[in-house]
Formats: structure tokens, C-alpha cells, sequence
């Protein structure tokens, strides 16, 4: 540089030379801030992708919880509609008659991380995120969890009802008891008869217990289709990581 700029003064005028020094000054400067903007970028991006990684990881966890908890609830409504049908059933596993009359109706629903995505979107950041088939994924995600919304009520107000219709079933010491969150509690066969009573005489009880396993099986099937959507978003976000 330094020859070609001698050079130059042997055959340019100073004010040319000058000119040519300030220009090539410029644009080195803004090559140079181009280059750090680009690195904060990448590091931003980088950050992004780390934390929608961790966000990830918990949902698959929390949906994991919810599915397997459903899916136990469903076989303890399933058993109940069996005991109607057969009684003899009593006999097999009273404590787990009696346990399924207090868990059968609850619900459960995961609890999905979506910090990151928010405040990368109320920032208007997502261009941060340079590969568009994952910024498409994760719109689709985020968005169907939030129209999944819409129906919660759906799901608490089959538990409402649930709870409402199961009332008196069981005595209030059985009732007591599983409620406990120290419950040690192993009921009989004994126990397990009048409670069989009780649940046969509530017709809207027993009526109720077919509307429990749809919402239960369609449940199990929305978080199924979370799951495998989750666990591809993260190996996407993985794979762009890994670059």
C-alpha cells in the first residue's frame, strides 16, 4: 500500500491523493462495522437459538408429564366403565377401584415455554433468526399452542362436571384420604363394596364416565401431535446450532 500510494504522489496531485486516502479510510471503516454488525447478529441469533433450545427441552418434558398422566387417568375411567359392566373386577384391586373414582376426571395440560418466542417477536428480532424454514416452524408451533387455548375450557369444564357428579361416592374419610398428599391408605374389598353401591345408584355418574374417555383419548392424541412437533422444532433448532 505503501508503494502504490508513493507512487501515486509521484503522478497524482496532493489534493487528488488525499481524496483517495479519506475514500479508501471510509470504506474500510465500513467494511470493518458492517463486519461487527454481522458478528452481532450471529451472536444474537446464536443467544436466540440456544434459549428457544432450552424452552424446547422443558416443553418436551412438561408434555411427556401431561401424556403419561392422561393417559394413566384414561385407564382409570376405562376400569370404572368395565366395573359397571362387571362387578367381579372388585376383587382383582379394590384400592385401585376406589383411587380411580378421585383421579379418573382430572385433567392435565403442559405448561409450554414460549418466553423466548414472545419477546423475540415483540421485539421484531425474528429476522435475527437467518434460516426462515425454522422461523416458519416455530411461528406454526407457537401458534397452534395458542389456539389449543380456545378449547381448554372444554377440558376444565368436563372436570367440573366430573367433580360434581362424583360426590358422595365415596365416604368423606375415603375421600379424605386420597386427597391426602401423604396418602398410605390400602382399601379392601370391604371398603371398595359400598363405594361399588353408592357409584351404580349415580346414574349421572356412570353416564358421565364415556364423555370422560373421549376427552381423555382426544387428549392423549393432541399431545402426541405436540410431542412430535416439539421434538422436530428442537432437532431443527439442534442441527442449526451445530453449524
Amino acid at each position: 500500500m505503501k508503494r502504490i500510494l508513493t507512487t501515486l504522489s509521484q503522478k497524482w496531485p496532493e489534493y487528488l491523493l488525499e481524496i483517495l486516502v479519506i475514500t479508501i479510510g471510509i470504506l474500510g471503516a465500513f467494511a470493518l462495522n458492517s463486519w461487527n454488525e454481522n458478528r452481532k447478529e450471529a451472536q444474537l441469533e446464536r443467544q436466540f437459538l440456544e434459549r428457544l433450545s432450552d424452552d424446547l427441552t422443558k416443553d418436551i418434558e412438561e408434555i411427556d408429564v401431561s401424556l403419561k398422566s392422561v393417559i394413566a387417568r384414561k385407564e382409570c375411567t376405562e376400569f370404572l366403565m368395565k366395573v359397571v359392566e362387571n362387578p367381579m373386577l372388585l376383587e382383582e384391586n379394590p384400592h385401585y377401584f376406589i383411587t380411580s373414582i378421585e383421579y379418573a376426571g382430572y385433567t392435565n395440560k403442559p405448561s409450554i415455554s414460549d418466553h423466548t418466542f414472545e419477546e423475540i417477536k415483540s421485539s421484531g428480532r425474528l429476522s435475527a433468526i437467518s434460516n426462515i424454514e425454522i422461523r416458519n416452524a416455530l411461528a406454526v408451533y407457537y401458534d397452534e399452542i395458542e389456539n389449543r387455548k380456545q378449547y381448554d375450557f372444554i377440558s376444565q369444564d368436563i372436570q367440573l362436571q366430573y367433580l360434581n357428579k362424583r360426590y358422595g361416592i365415596l365416604s368423606p374419610e375415603q375421600q379424605i384420604a386420597v386427597g391426602s398428599f401423604s396418602f398410605e391408605t390400602d382399601f379392601t374389598l370391604e371398603d371398595a363394596l359400598p363405594v361399588y353401591d353408592r357409584m351404580i345408584g349415580n346414574k349421572a355418574f356412570v353416564a358421565w364416565l364415556p364423555a370422560i374417555a373421549q376427552s381423555q383419548t382426544r387428549s392423549i392424541q393432541v399431545f402426541r401431535a405436540l410431542h412430535k412437533r416439539a421434538s422436530e422444532l428442537k432437532s431443527q433448532v439442534d442441527e442449526e446450532l451445530d453449524k
